[in-house]
This record gives C-alpha cells, structure tokens and sequence, in this order.
C-alpha cells in the first residue's frame, strides 16, 4: 500500500500516490473503529487497476463502525478498478466532497468494479462528484441516511446511481450507463415489513442515452425493482 491508515484524529493532506498496484490508500484495522479522519487535496494514480482508496475489514457481525467520521475531499482517483470502496463496512459520518473517479475499464464485464461503492453504512453525503470509466456502478450505496448532490455519472458499464436503503439524488447528470437501468432504487426491508419506511427523492436530475453504447432495450429509472 502506499498509505496503510490504522490511526484515529488523522489529516493527511497534499501528499499523493502513484505505481501502487493493490491498493494506494487503505483505511481501517480488524477489531478497531477510526475516527475523525480528513484526506484531503491529493491525487491517486493507479497504473494497473487495484483499488484507490479502500476500507476493507468488516464489522458487520459486530455493527462496530470499521470508521466513525471520515472526510475525503478534493481528491482524484485514476486507474483502478474500484475506485473508493467500503468493501464490507459499516463505516459512518462519511463524506464525499469534489471526488473525481476515472476507473479503468477492461471490458472485462466485472460488476464489483464500482466507481464509489458502500456496502454497509449510515449517514453519508456525497457533494460534487465526477464519476466515468467503471465495470460496475457508477455509484453503488447499500446505507441509511443517504444524500447524492451534485454529481455527473457517465459512461460507466453498469447502473450509474444505485440506492438500496433511501436516499435524495439532488443535482445529477447521469448518461451513458448500462445493464438494466441507468438509476436503480432498491425495495429495501420495508417491503417485507421488517424495517422504517424508506424514502427517496430526486430532484433536478437528468437521465440520458441508458444504453446508447449496446442499443439494448432497459430502463431509465426502477424503484422498489427486486
């Protein structure tokens, strides 16, 4: 790695990482919860795929946030195949703030290789992001208390935005996407009726040319789609 984070109360500015092939930035310890970290005003190059910036134990057992209060903003990743990944999770308070992922598209049809991805979490806001070159989602957020501003998605392989668990889409460009739906809103637990009511909101959105690059025939939106 090239930085491997296990501390708590760190800022870690204007320092970047090129030639890294597994992973650039890895965040979080097996066991521990990390708060209040910053990573700000960098750049992540990877010349090879791997992941950009990562969070890969997984507390989910447990519900101990793998990181409780993390900011990353002003940052660009290139080159990987997953961009920013919360692998297993949950990490809260986590904000995304001018986030530009330019993935690495092999054609391989691999759909983990998500631009932004969180499999487990609450409350998180991303604001101001450019997201492009994915196998998988453009952004992908299997967490509660969501909020998408101010983003453009495009071409990425797969779905563009995908919300499992509620969400507001607030501000978004969003075209050339593929697989079944450009935006996919998830049913979640309300369904089944052993969760909240789950809400979503889209407001000031654009959803363009789905499917344009493979001329199948899909949707531009499903919500409550199993």
């Amino acid at each position: 790695y090239g930085l491997e984070l296990v501390a708590s109360r760190v800022t870690w500015t204007g320092v970047s990482f090129e030639g890294f092939v597994s992973c650039a930035i890895s965040i979080g310890e097996q066991g521990r919860t990390l708060a209040d970290l910053v990573l700000a005003n960098l750049h992540v190059k990877m010349p090879a795929g791997g992941d950009g910036i990562g969070i890969f134990p997984d507390h989910r057992s447990t519900k101990k946030p793998v990181v409780d209060g993390l900011l990353l903003e002003g940052i660009e990743v290139t080159g990987a195949d997953q961009g920013v990944t919360v692998g297993s999770g949950p990490v809260n308070n986590l904000v995304l703030r001018d986030l530009t992922v330019k993935n690495r598209s092999t054609a391989g049809g691999n759909s983990g290789a998500d631009a932004i991805a969180v499999e487990s979490g609450a409350n998180i806001l991303i604001d101001g992001a450019e997201v492009t070159g994915a196998e998988g989602d453009g952004i992908d957020l299997k967490a509660t208390r969501v909020a998408v501003l101010n983003i453009h998605v495009h071409p990425v392989d797969r779905n563009g935005v995908k919300l499992w668990h509620g969400g507001d889409l607030v501000n978004a460009l969003v075209h050339d996407t593929g697989a079944d739906a450009a935006v996919v809103l998830a049913r979640g637990a309300a369904a089944t009726g052993t969760g909240p009511a789950i809400r979503y909101r889209i407001v000031n959105a654009v959803v363009a040319f789905h499917n344009r690059r493979s001329g199948a025939s899909s949707y531009s939106l499903t919500c409550g789609y199993d």
